[in-house]
């Protein structure tokens, strides 16, 4: 969480009653910024695995695909607190001599990918296994946060970041022989998530 302030300061504090008084022609502007950072443990695995065919007929690649997939995607509802999604679908012609093969003698390649997330990791595991046994191949294997944690993460990262531009904020007021008066503009930009391995 990265966040960029202008902070105005002089010797004056807000007005008796709550409201804010007018800022002094000769204010200093201060523009800081700080980045919060949080460490959280990924809740949840997912997997990409491919189902792909070659045929000279076209349909039968798209037929083979459809099948294997429809066969995971029933695996895969059998396994309780797993979700499944394809996607990713893709029909190409095979040409290794570069467009010089006659039409009849072309194959043609068929592949669709299937995403797996769960936060039993073995669970899904387990099921990718069995569809590895099946003929779909492993493409990908990744730990991720849920909704709920990626949201508490960035809540986090967030409070850390105004916290530290509130001690820059006071430090360069106390060096310059002044003092905060108020928070004039805040700009929040969330930044990526970043994987790191232990």
């Amino acid at each position: 969480m990265s966040l960029s302030l202008l902070l105005p300061i002089a010797a004056h504090a807000q007005g008796a009653e709550g409201g804010l008084a007018p800022l002094p022609a000769d204010a200093t502007l201060l523009h800081l910024s700080a980045t919060g950072s949080v460490s959280a443990t990924p809740d949840r695995l997912q997997a990409d695995l491919l189902a792909r065919a070659a045929s000279s007929d076209p349909a039968a690649a798209q037929d083979a695909v459809n099948a294997a997939i429809a066969r995971a995607t029933r695996n895969a509802a059998a396994v309780a607190g797993v979700t499944a999604r394809a996607g990713g679908y893709g029909v190409e012609r095979d040409d290794p001599e570069g467009g010089r093969t006659r039409p009849s003698s072309s194959r043609w390649s068929a592949h669709e990918t299937l995403h797996l997330e769960a936060a039993d990791a073995g669970a899904l595991l387990g099921l990718a296994g069995r569809l590895q046994a099946d003929g779909l191949l492993l493409e990908a294997l990744a730990w991720t946060l849920s909704p709920a944690r990626a949201a508490d993460a960035q809540a986090r990262a967030t409070s850390a970041a105004l916290a530290a531009l509130r001690r820059d904020a006071d430090t360069a007021a106390r060096a310059l022989g002044l003092h905060v008066v108020r928070m004039r503009e805040v700009r929040l930009d969330a930044g990526a998530f970043s994987r790191s391995c232990a």
